[in-house]
């Protein structure tokens, strides 16, 4: 008959890599949509944070954009006016109808419009800078699996460290994800 040498052996398998999977922000653990052993492809979506605190900033930071745009609009139209205003001193200044010191008050109006046209500008920079800022915090409460999908990974959930509802800190880990086509 046959003649096996059979063994049995005990040992541990590691994979090429493993990664852990974390929020860049804080906050409740609303779903969780993988559990341990599924198969997860790059940019996959993990886990979902509750967005109500940063659905509410990117709103304030557009109802402040609106409001900066009205300065905007509220000093270019001052300006305007500001320019006629010293237009027509200059041209009463040159028939001798206003004093050199009522050009110089006109100047000075002009200067200042023009000053805080400049000055509203900037804060429509710096609201849309805002507002971008408030909307990629709000981008990371949607979390994925990093990796580009290149290399033909085959990648599966290794371990789950959180369950839905849980408050999370900034770079807690809900998953590991280990790369299994090689061990």
């Amino acid at each position: 008959g046959t003649i096996r040498d059979m063994g049995l052996f005990t040992g541990t398998l590691h994979p090429r890599t493993q990664f852990v999977v974390a929020p860049k922000i804080g906050g409740r653990l609303e779903k969780l949509l993988v559990n341990v052993g599924d198969p997860v492809k790059p940019d996959q979506l993990i886990a979902v944070l509750d967005q109500g605190d940063y659905a509410q900033q990117v709103d304030q930071a557009k109802a402040e954009l609106e409001v900066a745009r009205a300065n905007v609009e509220e000093a270019l139209s001052a300006l305007e006016i500001a320019g006629r205003e010293l237009e027509r001193v200059k041209s009463l200044h040159g028939k001798k109808i206003v004093s050199a010191w009522e050009l110089d008050q006109a100047e000075a109006r002009y200067r200042a419009q023009k000053a805080k046209h400049k000055v509203a500008l900037a804060h429509v920079v710096q609201k849309q800078a805002a507002l971008k800022a408030s909307e990629v915090r709000l981008s990371y409460t949607r979390i994925r699996a990093a990796g580009d999908g290149q290399n033909g990974e085959r990648w599966v959930v290794g371990e789950r460290f959180v369950d839905e509802g849980a408050m999370l800190a900034p770079n807690t880990p809900i998953v590991s994800i280990l790369e299994i086509g090689a061990l």
